[in-house]
Parts: structure tokens; C-alpha cells; sequence
């Protein structure tokens, strides 16, 4: 159901009911209506919004999530306008992958292209958390690897042109284009971070690897990748608060930034966040030695399995449903594709955390320790791990040898810093 409206209106907690009664069916019978906005903080630290305006609007037993776009992030100014018809974009990116796996994302209520509003199921009504605050917890999910690989693969094949005709492929790449959104990953995500106060040791951090000739190189590279390569329809911020999850099952959220790019991004985006996480339970005490240690070896072994299981689901795609000139190209997935998406992914891991790492936003994986010290040695040790694998990748032709060149960096940084954990 589409809603028409002549002038855009700004949604809060105040006008919403009579904004849904008037445009959906959703809200049944006079029974009392409970509104309330989504905004993160210490009240709600697992509601993280900082770029739209999110309400979670509550009936009996029933609760949806409503989301609009505006011209302006609500946490955060930019120098540039956003885009408020990235709205619709995500609404049809939302359909797009319920296509392919509907099992995969929330459902779609309501869309309203005017005021840049869509309504979607709340997650929460099935048990689902965001998996970043799952992890913090140190709760461990034997079939997450296996699903998001399973989500990335086929949403990334299905939407290439080793799947689509070639005209299809161009339309998808144009709907796409999101040029706002993606601007966001191009120019501040994997460029130096400036408005991050220069007194702040993460500005230390940021600025020392921004500085260095071979590192700067070498970061200008990974976003040359994510500029010039056009391969599939990306998710675009696929990080573990846009990963609700359950021991049973995953959903996908934030399809806002969704743009046509290289299969690597996601991949090499998502993974960064096992990084900080790997890099948090070193220092972090609040849990004991032994637990910390076996959960660091499970995030280690989610990296690869993410990554293994991404290409052996790819490789079923492509062996069923490719189109015959790529197909019957011996080699194309096993001696060209697959290399070059690894050592990608590789770079954009390490180039997302270290940017995320000297930035004004929130980083729960860190926050959560309770020890300043402890929290800015794990922030080192992850910028440690990040510089490393920059310099490094062109040797990492495998996920194995990938999890032994981050636990190598650890030990190292362990060593130099804080023999007495090593």
C-alpha cells in the first residue's frame, strides 16, 4: 500500500497515531496507542539512530517500526544535504532481498513516497536483538557464519551480472545509485576522519596511520576499490547492529545505503566489527581469563567461517544459474574472482575499523569496558591488527592464513605494550 500526500510532513511521537490511522489499517480499534522515538543513548543502548528518525509504535501486543528520512542526520551535522528519497531506495531494496530470501529481512506494511516514511515488522516481537550487544555479552551463535554467508552470497550473485541480462544489470546499477549515501562511505568512512577533537587519543590514532606514507597508500587504494568497482547490489553499513539475531535465526536491517559496489565491501565491512570485537576481549575484564580467550578464538573462526562459506555458497550459485560465457570460463571463480575478492575484503576490513575507531560515534565493542585504560588499549591493539593487515594483505591468499595474521598482530602489540598478557 502506497500513501499519497501533498506536502511533506515531519513525523514525531505527538502526530503519528492520526498519521497511521488516516494511511494504514495496522492500528486496530480505539485501544490505547504507545509512541515512542528511537534514539540510542544510556536509556536504550541497543536503538542505535543517528542518521533518521525512527518511532517504535506499540498496540496491545502488536508493534511496528516506523522510519523517515530527512534532508539532515538527527545526531550528526554534514556538510552536505542527505538525500530524503534514500527512503523509498530502501524500501525497494527491502522487497528486492525479500525476493531473493524473504526468510532474510523484516517485513515491509507500508511505504508512503512523499513523505519518505516506510512501516516495517518491529523485530523485537521475535526475540531478535542486534548481534553487536550479543557479543558484547560474549553469547555465541554456531549458525550465524553460515547464515550471513548465506545472505551475502546469494543477494551479491543474484543481483551481478553473472546472474542478470546486461540491461537489467544497467537499470539496477541507475535505481541504485544512492549517490548521497554513498558518499557517506567514500568520503568519511574510508577517508581520515576530521571531526574527531585533536586532544582525543583516538585522533592520535587515526592521524599516526593517516600520516604514514605506505599505510596512506595503501587505504587510498581500498577506497579506490569501493569507487571504481560496480559487481552487485550491496548492502552498504552491514556492521552487527544491523544484524538482528536469534539462536535460530538472523534478520538484515538498514538498507538505506544499499548502492551497486564491489562483492568485497560487505564482506570486508561486516568482518571489521570481529576485529574490534576480537580486539575488545583481549583488555576487556569484565570477563574472566578463560572465557576471554575461548571467545576470542570464536570470533576468529567466525571470520573464516564467514568467508569460506560466503565462496562455497557463491560457487553453488555460479555453477547452477551463471550466464554460459562466464560458466564455461575455466578458472573465473577459483584463479580470478575469488583472490581478488578476498584481498579486497581483506583491505576493507582494516580500512572500516581503523576509520570507525577515530570517529565521533558511539563504538559499543569498546564502550562496554569498564576500565579506560583497558578500552584504549583494546582501541590500540585493533588500530595494531588494522595497520598490519593493510600492509600485509598482498600475502593473505587464504581465510586461515587471515586469522593467523590477526592473532599475530596481537600477539605482537601484547608483547610491546603489555608483556604481562601476552
Amino acid at each position: 500500500m502506497t500513501g499519497v500526500q501533498s506536502a511533506v510532513l515531519d513525523l514525531n511521537p505527538a502526530n503519528l497515531v492520526d498519521y497511521l490511522r488516516s494511511r494504514t489499517h495496522l492500528l486496530d480499534g480505539p485501544a490505547p496507542v504507545d509512541v515512542r522515538e528511537v534514539t540510542g543513548g544510556p536509556e536504550s543502548p541497543e536503538e542505535e539512530g543517528f542518521v533518521n528518525f525512527i518511532f517504535r509504535v506499540r498496540q496491545g501486543e502488536r508493534s511496528w517500526i516506523v522510519k523517515q528520512s530527512r534532508r539532515y542526520l538527527r545526531t550528526v551535522a554534514l556538510k552536505r544535504d542527505l538525500s530524503p528519497e534514500r527512503n523509498f531506495s530502501e524500501y525497494l531494496a527491502f522487497v528486492l532481498r525479500a525476493g531473493i530470501d524473504a526468510g532474510s529481512v523484516p517485513r515491509m506494511h507500508f511505504v508512503d513516497q512523499v513523505n519518505n516514511v516506510f512501516v516495517m515488522e518491529d523485530l523485537r516481537e521475535r526475540e531478535l536483538r542486534p548481534l553487536r550487544y550479543q557479543l558484547n555479552e560474549g553469547i555465541e551463535f554456531p549458525l550465524f557464519a553460515g547464515q550471513v554467508a548465506d545472505f551475502l552470497a546469494s543477494n551479491h550473485f543474484f543481483t551481478s551480472e553473472l546472474f542478470l541480462d546486461k540491461d537489467t544489470f544497467r537499470r539496477l546499477q541507475i535505481d541504485f545509485a544512492n549517490l548521497s549515501m554513498r558518499a557517506v562511505m567514500e568520503d568519511v568512512v574510508l577517508t581520515r576522519m576530521l571531526i574527531v577533537p585533536d586532544e582525543s587519543p583516538l585522533n592520535q590514532l587515526g592521524t599516526r596511520a593517516w600520516q604514514d606514507p605506505e599505510l596512506r597508500l595503501e587505504l587510498m587504494r581500498v577506497r579506490d576499490v569501493l569507487i571504481r568497482k560496480g559487481e552487485c547490489l550491496i548492502h552498504g553499513d552491514l556492521h552487527t547492529s544491523n544484524l538482528f539475531t536469534h539462536p535460530d535465526h538472523m534478520r538484515v536491517i538498514d538498507m538505506e545505503y544499499a548502492f551497486v559496489g564491489p562483492f568485497s565491501y560487505d564482506l570486508g565491512y561486516l568482518l571489521a566489527n570481529f576485529i574490534s570485537q576480537y580486539a575488545a576481549f583481549t583488555f576487556n575484564t569484565r570477563f574472566p581469563l578463560a572465557k576471554r580467550q575461548q571467545f576470542q578464538g570464536y570470533l576468529l573462526t567466525t571470520i573464516s567461517d564467514v568467508l569460506n562459506g560466503y565462496f562455497r555458497r557463491f560457487a553453488e550459485h555460479f555453477a547452477r544459474s551463471a550466464k554460459p560465457m562466464y560458466a564455461g570460463t575455466a578458472g573465473y571463480l577459483e584463479d580470478y574472482l575469488f583472490p581478488e575478492v578476498l584481498h579486497e575484503a581483506i583491505g576493507f576490513m582494516a580500512a572500516a575499523n581503523l576509520h570507525r575507531i577515530a570517529n565521533l560515534a558511539p563504538f559499543p565493542d569498546f564502550d562496554s569496558i569498564p576500565d579506560v585504560t583497558d578500552r584504549l588499549l583494546a582501541q590500540g591493539l585493533s588500530v595494531a591488527i588494522d595497520e598490519s593487515l593493510l600492509r600485509n594483505r598482498a600475502e593473505l591468499t587464504s581465510p586461515g592464513q587471515l586469522i593467523a595474521a590477526i592473532a599475530a598482530a596481537r600477539d605482537a602489540y601484547l608483547h610491546a605494550v603489555s608483556p604481562t598478557r601476552a
